[in-house]
């Protein structure tokens, strides 16, 4: 990603795989690739890859290039001259980026913690910036793997269900779930209206999504499997493998309980605080980890560590349920940070 800039070339940068393209002119025309909380290429068929191509070619075809663009002067059209183009938005312009980096490759993932260092920087942060290209399922619809455009399941008490969508109908301006992700990314996080046009048995329709405030809002569940997450305070400082079935049977666990065990306390770095105050508070290697004494229900490492990110607050003191000598034991984790 070094040097590609952010502010024109717009994707979901924690993903592992994505795709555009794009008229000469500019103006993406599809987008594919994208994932959800789902297995990283849930999305990602041969089938789905042709239908993404063949939509591709459609819209080029049907595409007018936009007026005044470089593209429309080269075909010969009046066009009034174009303003300079603005300076690119690159992660290696940005200052708090440019202090930790220390390699000549800059992965995608990079992207959005760059951006959010820059944001904190200029005092432009909000919380609001974490809710990133939402999946279908917040509008309440899933849709095919092989023909993306289709949807498969609506649910009832949902946007979509509200607004009339059931399953079978298809959308008729996108072509994969990304697009779909990139025009939920695109929409407010305030109360908004969706319209969404689909096809019911040959028949064209519009409906009209009522979209309330906070629609975005991620559950850690759901935010899990962000790499950007691992920038966010607070943090534990500590973490490391989720114990299997015949580990759990060892230690005197149901086979359905969580529980990790502790490999690494943060002790060094910049963060260095979080790990050795989580040591001070009794916390070592090989501490069992089942939760806190809120909430035990997660479903991995990452979704432990999303929950923290997402739910504690800065300050606040943690109670960590750990599994010491066959009982369920307390250790409090002062001033979160």
């Amino acid at each position: 990603m070094r040097g590609v800039d952010l502010a024109k070339w717009t994707f979901d940068w924690d993903l592992t795989f994505a795709l555009l393209t794009v008229h000469p002119d500019g103006t993406v025309l599809h987008r594919y690739g994208g994932r959800d909380a789902r297995e990283p290429d849930h999305w990602l068929t041969e089938a789905s890859f042709q239908r993404f191509l063949e939509a591709s070619l459609s819209s080029h075809a049907a595409h007018e290039p936009q007026q005044g663009s470089q593209y429309e002067s080269q075909q010969g059209n009046q066009a009034k001259p174009k303003e300079a183009p603005p300076e690119p938005l690159t992660i290696d312009s940005i200052p708090a980026f440019a202090e930790r980096d220390k390699g000549a490759c800059i992965h995608c993932h990079s992207a959005l913690p760059a951006l959010r260092l820059d944001a904190q920087f200029q005092g432009d942060w909000t919380r609001d910036k974490l809710w990133v290209y939402p999946p279908p399922a917040k509008i309440g619809v899933d849709l095919a793997r092989d023909e993306q455009s289709l949807i498969t399941l609506v649910a009832p008490d949902s946007p979509a269900g509200r607004a009339g969508l059931r399953a079978g109908d298809r959308l008729t301006a996108i072509a994969t779930a990304t697009d779909l992700m990139a025009l939920l990314h695109d929409l407010p996080p305030a109360a908004v209206t969706l319209q969404l046009d689909y096809q019911r048995q040959g028949a064209a329709h519009t409906a009209a999504l009522q979209l309330a405030a906070g629609w975005k809002i991620y559950t850690p569940r759901e935010f899990a499997w962000r790499p950007s997450k691992w920038g966010l305070s607070p943090a534990p400082g500590f973490g490391g493998p989720v114990q299997d079935a015949a580990q759990l049977k060892a230690l005197g666990l149901p086979e359905s309980t969580f529980a990790f065990q502790v490999d690494y306390l943060v002790t060094w770095g910049e963060n260095q605080a979080r790990g050795k105050a989580a040591a001070a508070a009794g916390i070592t290697k090989g501490t069992i980890i089942l939760g806190t004494d809120t909430t035990r229900d997660f479903d991995s490492i990452d979704h432990f560590h999303a929950w923290w990110r997402l739910k504690v607050s800065k300050g606040s003191d943690v109670r960590i349920a750990t599994w010491q000598d066959g009982d369920v034991k307390f250790i409090t984790l002062p001033r979160a940070r």
